[in-house]
């Protein structure tokens, strides 16, 4: 029976081409079947969705989904990481409670990463010894554990920079396409249905082909699962967007999600392929040298932890932004997909004892500190959050309507918000990324202004410059022309390979190799490094072209020289013979 079911899943592949292969749960077929196709589409590389028994209820979202997204079914990995500081085994029992209480509909369950401190509370040590995770499957089938506990050794949490490089390391994607992280705040309670509603969004704007058309959703960073009510400085109270969304099905309207470029640290989840690039961002702006970096006061509140600012910094400077859900105003009040409680509320360790001297970062740099407002105020207390319950009900009634038939509306119709929580285009938002971008690499990446480097995938070096290579000066403006200066020059003849400046031959001729160019050329300025190995080159051939001419020239002249003492020679002889 088995050779017969994989026999016909192979024809229906040939002719038909399926993503998926949707099947009732295991324990309501016959268990021949069950194996048989799980064997043969894990051959095939095809998604198995195996529905649970109340689907019909829980899982009508699924019917949303097109063919990219059911494909991405049982390829995608998240993995949970949870920060935990001292003295909050009340916070970290309610989170963990919550996250084992979900429905998982059958799918894979997330790799948990538990970050403990020091000290570790005796609820805390009690509940860990007892923790299995995932379930066991009572039907015999093995068990792997799929918890990690991460204890720090030290007894103080360092730097805010230590703090940032810590957290962050705590995971690392082996798969970027694939593998995501769900970073969570121990002040966050999940709804029963948070991976339900994770999954749907995650599906749709990650992997859905409607996702696909639009090379705007390329700068989406994450996802997240807290509407919050303050902006990140938590002295200035948050409103979202009011644009609505109407359904082409019975024209109900419901609050469109919303883009917006500020990260979260209390519940949300960042893809894989741009935490990899925060790794590499990470890497380069800590190893910084503090006293070569302009200062600015904080634009995100303390009582957020301190890579958050660094975040903010990369989603900037990149475009990049999280989309946050927008539920009803009837609702916002009452459900909610992640809570979030203060009445336990830690402050991050970084910023809750005297801070140490940092020896591996730097300031916060500002494109202009004289104008830029938006910054924390610490003689302004915080004020109260509004919490609101856990969704334990239906999931369709926070899902935004379809609009038409895409699975997302066109990303020009979804409000768009600076850091700032101001409303822009995404001209806009490109043209303050891109004058970020130049200003971070001027301040704080040490490069020249007309440094801009091509940006590889995954990585953000083209932000940051090695001054120990002894990078050119910029070129200076004389009399409506650009002249190089002097070390500008020498660094030209060393891409170009010339000599001729050491061995003495022709200071002079040096100046007037390189080429004038007018102001505002902005063409010559975007090639920038890149042409000057050209104009070495150039330099280099010019030359070896001078000093042949001028060996020639020397031969020519010796010759004719040559030719003029045999005529003399001659002339002197004629006398004597007559």
């Amino acid at each position: 029976m088995e050779v017969s079911v994989s026999a016909a899943l192979g024809h229906i592949q040939t002719f038909m081409h399926p993503q998926a292969v949707i099947t009732d749960d295991a324990s309501r077929e016959d268990g021949f079947f069950t194996k048989a196709i799980r064997a043969k589409a894990f051959e095939i590389g095809r998604s198995v969705i195996e529905l649970p028994k109340d689907a019909s209820e829980s899982l009508m979202w699924i019917t949303r989904l097109d063919s990219g997204s059911l494909a991405a079914w049982q390829t995608t990995y998240v993995d949970i990481l949870i920060h935990a500081p001292p003295d909050s085994s009340g916070s970290l029992l309610r989170l963990l409670k919550s996250i084992e209480a979900a429905d998982y509909f059958g799918h894979r369950r997330p790799h948990l990463t538990i970050e403990l401190p020091t000290d570790i509370d005796p609820p805390t040590r009690a509940y860990l010894e007892k923790l299995t995770w995932p379930p066991l499957d009572w039907s015999g089938a093995p068990h792997a554990s799929q918890v990690t506990l991460r204890h720090r050794v030290p007894r103080t949490s360092g730097s805010p920079e230590e703090a940032s490089l810590r957290h962050v390391e705590s995971f690392y994607p082996a798969r970027p396409a694939d593998s995501h992280v769900l970073v969570l705040s121990p002040q966050i309670e999940l709804s029963p249905l948070y991976f339900h509603f994770l999954m749907y969004y995650l599906l749709v704007y990650k992997y859905s082909s409607s996702a696909s058309q639009y090379f705007q959703m390329s700068s989406l960073m994450g996802l997240s699962l807290e509407l919050p009510y303050m902006h990140l400085n938590d002295t200035t109270g948050f409103s979202p967007p009011t644009t609505v969304r109407k359904s082409k099905d019975d024209g109900t309207e419901a609050p469109s999600p919303f883009l917006w470029q500020a990260p979260n640290s209390n519940a949300a989840l960042y893809f894989g392929d741009k935490w990899i690039e925060f790794h590499s961002f990470l890497t380069s702006r800590t190893a910084l040298d503090p006293t070569k970096q302009p200062s600015r006061r904080k634009s995100i509140s303390e009582i957020y932890p301190a890579w958050l600012e660094y975040l903010q910094e990369l989603m900037r400077a990149r475009g990049y932004t999280l989309l946050y859900p927008n539920f009803p105003s009837s609702s916002s009040n009452h459900d909610a997909i992640a809570t979030l409680h203060y009445e336990l509320y830690h402050p991050p360790e970084e910023f809750s004892q005297p801070k140490p001297t940092s020896t591996i970062s730097a300031p916060i740099p500002t494109l202009d500190p004289k104008t830029e407002t938006f910054v924390t105020d610490p003689s302004i207390h915080r004020p109260k959050h509004k919490e609101s319950r856990p969704l334990t009900s239906n999931l369709n009634s926070l899902l935004p309507p379809r609009s038409t038939s895409s699975l997302i509306q066109d990303p020009s119709d979804i409000p768009l918000l600076s850091h700032e929580g101001n409303e822009i285009d995404l001209e806009i938002l490109e043209t303050t990324a891109d004058a970020f971008a130049n200003h971070f690499r001027r301040q704080v990446g040490l490069c020249p202004a007309f440094h801009e480097p091509a940006i590889e995938p995954m990585k953000a070096d083209d932000l940051f410059c090695d001054r120990d290579e002894d990078l050119p000066k910029e070129p200076v403006v004389q009399d409506g022309d650009v002249v190089r200066q002097s070390e500008f020059e020498a660094h030209l003849n060393r891409q170009g390979g010339g000599k001729g400046e050491e061995k003495g031959e022709g200071k002079e001729k040096g100046k007037g190799k390189v080429e004038d160019k007018k102001v505002g050329d902005k063409e010559e300025k975007s090639k920038g490094l890149e042409k000057s190995e050209d104009e070495g080159r150039r330099i280099k051939d010019e030359k070896i072209e001078n000093n042949a001419k001028e060996k020639a020239k020397e031969e020519k002249t010796g010759r004719k020289e040559s030719k003029k003492a045999e005529k003399a020679e001659a002339a002197e002889e004629k006398p004597r013979g007559w």
